[in-house]
């Protein structure tokens, strides 16, 4: 199971969210994710690897959570179209 950890904007605690097998995470990317509460924004902690259930296991019993973990819907990325202005211009 490909899975990240994140952290909610301006949280303490940490989270475990599955990702699509198709995609790779970095640490401090940003992340929607689906939650409980609706979706909302998250930043992950680690980049996104495969575990074992055994490990996912563990992790819940850590982090907290249920199986099925709830998804990572997608990245957030930035595309520059200007050039920065130098200062004193």
């Amino acid at each position: 199971m490909n899975i990240v950890i994140a952290q909610h904007a301006g949280g303490p605690k940490h989270y475990i969210f599955s990702v699509p097998n198709d995609r790779t995470l970095r640490k401090d990317d940003i992340i929607q994710v689906q939650t409980n509460r609706g979706d909302t924004i998250a930043t992950c902690v680690c980049d996104s690897f495969d575990a074992p259930t055994e490990l996912v296991n563990t992790l819940l019993y850590t982090y907290g959570g249920k199986i099925p973990l709830a998804p990572v819907l997608g990245h957030y990325t930035y595309d520059q179209w200007l050039a920065r202005i130098p200062k004193g211009l």
